[in-house]
């Protein structure tokens, strides 16, 4: 049997318990934005006070939308067994604090893909694709450190728009 090898365009990325490979397809930031509200719809299903068997089972259920909206098993990756409820230093949950340090990462990698992409295109074929509005940067100078939770929620959900 042959094995098939092509350019996926796949990314790999290091998280705190290994590696993971996601490719930056035109609907990965629809499905990551579609993950994030499935998320927030899910913990409006919960009491306030998580107990043992809730936890473990929004663990579950959080992995696996995450998963779906990559495509792939980076939960394994980003938070190894530990719960994704599990609160960091900072004040938010694990996956929380995961997506803070990995979306700005991601949307940066796919501006540069996005851009390389554009210059490979010959122009008589550029007039009949769809044009990708350029995302808007950045405001420079903001120290993440510093912000309130409701502040960096915010932010996570600017990045995601």
């Amino acid at each position: 049997m042959k094995a098939l090898r092509y350019n996926t365009g796949a990314l790999e990325y290091e998280a705190a318990y290994g590696k993971f490979k996601i490719s930056i397809d035109p609907n990965l930031l629809k499905r990551v934005q579609t993950a994030m509200q499935e998320i927030e719809e899910l913990k409006t299903q919960y009491p306030d006070e998580i107990n043992i068997d809730t936890a473990w089972e929004l663990d579950g259920k959080i992995k696996e939308i995450v998963n779906r909206a990559f495509g792939t098993d980076i939960s394994r990756a980003a938070f190894g067994g530990a719960n994704v409820l599990w609160q960091t230093e900072s004040g938010f949950s694990l996956f929380e604090e995961f997506f803070n340090v990995f979306l700005p990462e991601l949307r940066r990698d796919a501006e540069i893909l996005a851009e390389q992409r554009q210059q490979r295109v010959r122009p008589e074929v550029a007039k009949y694709l769809p044009q990708e509005p350029k995302p808007e940067p950045a405001p420079a100078g903001i120290d993440v450190d510093n912000l309130t939770p409701e502040q960096k929620k915010a932010l996570l959900a600017a990045l995601l728009q």
